[in-house]
């Protein structure tokens, strides 16, 4: 009797041993099953990432080279400025001279007025004195005339004595 006493007592508890195996079996299995699918889940999100990188590394790409047009545009457009700045230096150089030379013809005209304005006085002051000049010849004339009557007269007394 003990020894079915023992034996049904064992068989008591491979029951439920057999069920907690089973459940151990169950459990290796969905275990397994869990780590296989996350490691698809893993595989299928570093597909996922290299794909998304490869985008991001094409659109870094892209990206550097329409800087780099932007920066050859913008040296191009800088040389043009430069361009445009010492041509605009040129024009006020060449415009400082001309202002240069605008400002000796006005005094160079200045003075050529001035000499002007002289000799136009100097002139009128020569009419004045040529009017004077002939005024006093026509009444030197006129005296000379009267001499020339005196002295005629004077050598008619003279012949006549």
């Amino acid at each position: 009797m003990r020894l079915r006493d023992i034996m049904s007592e064992l068989e008591n508890r491979v029951g439920p041993l057999r069920v907690q195996a089973e459940k151990a079996k169950k459990y290796l299995v969905l275990a397994d099953e869990k780590k296989t699918l996350e490691i698809s889940i893993w595989l299928d999100n570093l597909e996922k990432l290299r794909t998304e990188i490869r985008e991001q590394e094409d659109k870094i790409l892209v990206c550097k080279n329409d800087r780099n047009a932007s920066q050859m545009r913008l040296d191009e457009i800088e040389g043009r400025l430069e361009e445009l700045y010492r041509a605009i230096q040129d024009c006020e150089i060449y415009i400082d001279r001309k202002r240069g030379e605008i400002k000796e013809l006005e005094e160079q005209l200045s003075g050529a007025q001035v000499v002007i304005a002289v000799k136009e006085n100097d002139a009128r002051h020569n009419e004045a004195s040529i009017a004077a000049l002939e005024k006093e010849l026509q009444s030197g004339t006129a005296a000379a005339g009267d001499f020339d009557a005196r002295i005629a007269e004077k050598e008619a007394d003279l012949s006549a004595l």
